[in-house]
């Protein structure tokens, strides 16, 4: 869009310019603008004095784009005009929200998976001080109270009865997820891989790996503030997608979409976490039935054991290499629907048989050899799945470039050596994938002696038009692995503001790292375990090595800066463990 936009912008800017050229009675040879404002000799007039003076409008043909050394903003750092709020707290996030004689409620959900409600019995829980009432519909227990702790306290005097069609166990969720279970649906076939690596048999190489069940566990709850009066809905979420909480809202409430007005508040993370369930659209319903503003807000335990979860995969990699050099490579993966399961009618992925936006997402082996091969396995979890940064990209990249690591040094050659003689080639990809690996090996000092008590790994990636490049340090500290340095390249064509793809990139860096060394959920008969922060452990400052970030331009159009980069991050720490301890580690959380 980056183009489409400068060309409907430079046409208004154009369309504004001739309004006020017969506005003012000048040609429009003669008029300039600058900051919301056209002048030209003695007379100038505003946008708004224009269009406010302006009945009707000439659209003219797209002019010629000014060139990019005429730019005055692009390519010039900005920083964030909210840092400062928000490190002072000023900012008003969705659990910050208030409306006047607000009611507060929090939800009640079965704390197993799958679980169905058999009874509730909320007689105590309606005696409590405060509780006004207790909501029991299909889709909603709320307990709604005149403060969040009075509807808390309210909420823990529920006692309900639970069905529970299958008590699950961590074997069986990694049993379900595993390469073989069911068809595949091939995604990416060149040459005759399959045939030779069945050929070569066990003289191929072979790995397996695996990555476990993931939390967004962002800091701030989901839910939102709302008001529902004369058949009209006024709601302040944080969300990542408003047009969902509008669909939400109108289906919870049973009005109209054109009669919701949803305010985005500031979002207290989301990284996929904060698209699907809508919790404003429930205090939306609470306001309905109560005739007053309501309030409703998940607390911790909610959002680890009743989200949206990143599902565990499985992948399989095989590869034959022969003289020197790599014939086949295969790729298998098992995983379950993030995308498709919650955006569109079960019909569209029932036809098309994969998750192609969601599971499919880098799942193609991008080195151009002559025979590689792609397959996903999609396999349906008992616990609602959704994406989590960088969607697939993430899963799928830690098993390839945990691989072609793997094959280089049973090739016996340097790694990053390896990869640039696999990007040979004209073509803008090769070429630009073959700088950002370069300068990464060259700022990394990857070519430079190290102590021995350091290990170095590197990882790359290509996701739409971006390319990333990453060289990790780690150490064996007191048993533990402490990353001390991540190098990163990352080319994402044009940068319109450096220090907002910088800020991105060691975002990016810190959750890969939390997700490669830490992150877990695991379950126990029918049940989640981790409740909260104690038992999920998330990267901290503890964890943060020296971070370098180079920000290369490869392209006229800008690409995506928020997720490529973390793709990178989980193989370059493992490749970093091999490098230094001889220990290949082929599963997450990346343990010793």
């Amino acid at each position: 869009l980056y183009v489409d936009i400068r060309k409907v912008a430079a046409s208004l800017r154009e369309m504004l310019k001739q309004s006020a050229a017969g506005l003012m009675g000048v040609n429009i040879e003669s008029l300039n603008s600058d900051k919301g404002v056209i002048s030209c000799t003695g007379k100038s007039m505003t946008y708004a004095e224009v269009v406010a003076q302006t009945t009707s409008w000439n659209i003219p043909e797209p002019p010629t784009l000014r060139p990019r050394s005429s730019f005055k903003y692009v390519g010039k750092d900005f920083p964030r005009i909210d840092l400062k709020p928000k490190v002072l707290g000023k900012p008003i996030y969705a659990i910050d929200a208030e409306m006047p004689d607000m009611l507060y409620g929090v939800c009640f959900e079965t704390p197993f998976i799958g679980g169905l409600l058999k009874s509730l019995d909320s007689t105590a829980a309606e005696e409590q001080p405060g509780v006004v009432r207790v909501i029991h519909e299909a889709d909603l227990i709320a307990v709604v109270a005149e403060s969040r702790y009075a509807a808390e306290m309210g909420k823990s005097q529920l006692k309900a009865e639970w069905e529970v069609p299958k008590m699950w166990q961590q074997e069986d969720i990694d049993q379900l997820i595993t390469v073989g279970n069911g068809p595949a649906i091939n995604v990416q076939k060149e040459g005759n891989a399959k045939q030779i690596i069945r050929v070569a048999g066990s003289e191929g190489i072979m790995a397996s790996y695996r990555s476990p069940v993931g939390v967004h566990a962002q800091l701030e709850p989901d839910g939102g503030v709302a008001l529902v009066t004369d058949g009209m809905v006024k709601v302040i979420g944080g969300t990542q997608s408003l047009s969902k909480l509008v669909a939400r809202v109108a289906d919870a409430t049973g009005l109209s979409e054109d009669n919701i007005e949803a305010q985005n508040s500031y979002l207290g993370g989301g990284f996929g976490g904060r698209i699907y369930k809508q919790r404003a659209a429930d205090a939306a319903r609470i306001s309905q039935l109560m005739g007053r503003p309501g309030q409703l807000i998940n607390d911790r335990e909610q959002e680890f054991l009743n989200g949206y979860y990143r599902p565990n995969n499985h992948h399989v990699m095989r590869a034959v290499v022969k003289d020197g050099r790599i014939v086949a490579m295969e790729h298998e993966q098992a995983s379950a629907a993030m995308y498709f399961s919650n955006n569109y009618p079960k019909i569209v992925h029932k036809i098309l048989g994969g998750d192609f936006p969601s599971t499919n997402h880098g799942a193609a082996i991008f080195y151009p050899l002559a025979n590689r091969t792609a397959s996903i396995y999609d396999i349906k979890l008992p616990f609602h799945c959704g994406v989590w940064r960088a969607v697939g990209t993430w899963m799928n990249c830690f098993p390839i470039e945990s691989f072609i690591d793997e094959i280089a040094y049973k090739m016996q050659k340097d790694p990053i050596t390896l990869r640039l003689e696999l990007l040979q080639g004209e073509e803008e990809q090769y070429a630009r994938s073959r700088r950002v690996i370069g300068t990464a090996r060259d700022r990394s000092d990857w070519n430079q002696d190290k102590p021995e008590d350091l290990g170095r790994g590197f990882a790359f990636c290509y996701d739409r038009h971006t390319i990333v490049a990453a060289v990790a340090e780690v150490k064996i500290v007191e048993g533990v692995i402490r990353v001390t340095k991540f190098t990163h390249v990352t080319d994402c064509s044009i940068v319109i503001n450096p220090e907002g793809v910088r800020t991105q990139v060691e975002g990016c860096i810190m959750m890969g790292i939390s997700a490669a060394l830490y992150e877990e959920q695991k379950i126990k008969n029918g049940k989640f375990v981790s409740s909260n922060y104690h038992q999920y452990r998330v990267a901290s400052l503890w964890d943060t090595p020296e971070i370098d970030v180079i920000l290369l331009e490869g392209r006229d159009k800008p690409s995506g800066a928020g997720e490529p980069p973390i793709t990178v991050v989980a193989p370059a720490i493992a490749n970093a463990i091999f490098d230094l301890t001889g220990k290949r580690l082929r599963n997450l959380p990346l343990k010793l």
